[in-house]
């Protein structure tokens, strides 16, 4: 058995492709903000655990 695909004109190709890479992008700054949020929780945790240990001094 064939697959069947449909034709496609260029502005319905254009725009799918267009579609597609806005999703990656937007998929690709979900993954960075949560990478920066992590990183900013990590940091947080890191400069209290200083400010303890310096007021422990």
């Amino acid at each position: 058995m064939t697959n069947i695909v449909r034709f496609r004109t260029r502005e319905e190709w254009e725009q799918e492709k267009k579609d597609k890479m806005l999703a990656e992008w937007e998929e690709y700054l979900a993954f960075e903000e949560e990478a920066l949020r992590e990183s900013a929780v990590k940091k947080a945790a890191k400069v209290e655990s200083e400010n303890k240990y310096d007021r422990m001094s």
